[in-house]
C-alpha cells in the first residue's frame, strides 16, 4: 500500500511538474515574442532614422553646393560692381572735361577741345 501511495504521489508530482513546466514555457514564450517584437520595432525605427539621416545629409550637401555657388556669384557681382564704379567715375571725369571744353569754346578760347581719357583708352 505504501508503494501504491508513493507511485500515486510520484505520478501526481510528475503531472504537476509537466503542467508547471508547460506554464513556464508559455509565459517565457510570450515574453520572448514580446522581446523579439520590440527588437523588430527598434530595427524598423533605426532603419527609418537612417533613411531620414541619409535624406538630410543629401539636403545638407545640396545646401552646401548652393551656398558655394552663391558665394561665387557674390564674388562675380562684386567684381562687376567694381568695374561699373570705375567706369562711372571715368565717365564722370570725361563729362567734366567735355563740359570744361564746351565752356572754353563758348568763351572763344580753345579751338581743339581736349579728348576725354576714355576716348584715348579706346
Amino acid at each position: 500500500e505504501d508503494s501504491a501511495v508513493t507511485q500515486s504521489m510520484l505520478r501526481t508530482l510528475s503531472v504537476f511538474h509537466r503542467w508547471r513546466l508547460e506554464k513556464v514555457k508559455r509565459v517565457f514564450s510570450k515574453q520572448l515574442e514580446g522581446i523579439l517584437g520590440d527588437i523588430s520595432q527598434d530595427e524598423a525605427a533605426m532603419e527609418s532614422m537612417q533613411r531620414r539621416l541619409g535624406e538630410r545629409e543629401g539636403y545638407v550637401a545640396t545646401l552646401e553646393k548652393e551656398l558655394h555657388r552663391f558665394r561665387e556669384l557674390e564674388e562675380e557681382t562684386s567684381e562687376r560692381m567694381d568695374v561699373l564704379h570705375a567706369r562711372t567715375r571715368q565717365l564722370e571725369a570725361d563729362l567734366l572735361v567735355a563740359q570744361a571744353s564746351r565752356a572754353g569754346a563758348e568763351r572763344g578760347g580753345d579751338q581743339h577741345p581736349p579728348v576725354a581719357r576714355s576716348e584715348i583708352q579706346r
